[in-house]
């Protein structure tokens, strides 16, 4: 929640070094999408991150957080895109928490869309990879929650795509 001293230690270290790539177009982008996100400024969060893209599946760590900003803006299409990226690249990092959280977020994307259907079979893949989860992690009785509160049969909106 410290965010003031977060943005100067983040102008401190870009100014450190400006010709570092990965500093320059991921890293620090990605922390100042973080505090601008922690600011509800999700717009401004989502653009920020644009300059990462090239660099997508380096890690996960851009999709996640770009998934979060674009569920947080209410754009549950560009969510779940975010989302499947991740889940589509798995071999990227196979032991990552971000692997089974994507299908927690592309289920949040998927009901945004009202593409329950969808929505169901994501949180269902969710539950699966977190069987064995202690049950009071907090995204687990979110999600729980969130998946009781789902109507059965509703129209599939065509915001969002079904899976392939």
């Amino acid at each position: 929640g410290e965010t003031s001293r977060a943005s100067a230690i983040l102008d401190r270290d870009l100014a450190e070094f400006p010709s570092d790539t990965l500093w320059q177009k991921v890293r620090g982008p990605q922390i100042k999408a973080a505090i601008l996100l922690h600011g509800h400024k999700t717009l401004e969060a989502i653009n920020e991150l644009s300059s990462g893209a090239p660099y997508d599946l380096r890690t996960f760590d851009l999709n996640t957080l770009r998934g979060r900003a674009y569920l947080e803006a209410g754009k549950g299409q560009e969510a779940v895109a975010e989302y499947r990226k991740i889940l589509d690249h798995q071999g990227v990092d196979p032991l990552s928490p971000d692997y089974p959280l994507a299908w927690l977020g592309a289920a949040r994307g998927y009901s945004l869309c009202k593409n329950i259907p969808e929505s169901r079979d994501a949180y269902e893949h969710f539950f699966g990879v977190w069987k064995d989860a202690d049950a009071n992690v907090p995204a687990l009785q979110e999600a729980k929650l969130e998946y009781a509160k789902l109507s059965k049969d509703p129209p599939i909106s065509r915001g969002c795509q079904a899976r392939d």
